[in-house]
């Protein structure tokens, strides 16, 4: 999916522990507007004890060219074939730390791609945004699947964010 950034929002709860999400909103060109639902904070790995945040990696690049507006099939994404040495790897964040961030990129950015899972809950968007990969609190391991956000700035620079939970490799 790719698009025109429109709207930002964090996530809205009286109880923090229930916060965890950064939603972007975008104009995928004729397919209209969708969410993209970014993870900031892992509730489950928090109720079982375990390390709550999300680790991210930051990979930077230029571009040419602006992807196409819209949404379309992947051939899939993988992790393991990505570079992040050059970056530091991942590094785990905080989620207000990691909302800003997030918000940062959103209101510099010209446009973004994603990849992940298409949703209709009310309103059409993209979730899974992160590696699927087996983790320390789900078993379930999808090669192959994996979600990633792409900022592209005015400068011809862009960002690719990956995001992982605690126990993932």
């Amino acid at each position: 999916m790719a698009g025109r950034p429109t709207q930002v929002e964090v996530e809205r709860h009286s109880d923090e522990t229930r916060i965890d999400h950064v939603w972007l909103d975008i104009e995928a060109g004729d397919e209209g507007f969708f969410r993209i639902a970014l993870n900031t904070w892992s509730r489950t790995s928090f109720a079982l004890g375990l390390d709550p945040r999300i680790w991210v990696a930051i990979i930077s690049a230029t571009w040419n060219d602006l992807p196409l507006s819209g949404v379309f099939p992947s051939d899939g994404l993988d992790y393991s074939t990505i570079e992040t040495n050059n970056v530091g790897g991942f590094e785990p964040y905080e989620r207000i730390t990691l909302e800003q961030l997030l918000i940062e990129r959103f209101e510099r950015a010209i446009f973004i791609e994603a990849w992940g899972e298409l949703y209709e809950r009310g309103h059409r968007g993209l979730h899974q945004v992160h590696s699927r990969r087996a983790s320390a609190v789900v078993k379930t391991d999808y090669v192959g699947r994996d979600g990633a956000v792409c900022f592209y700035y005015n400068n011809t620079a862009s960002e690719t964010l990956l995001f992982k939970f605690f126990g993932q490799s």
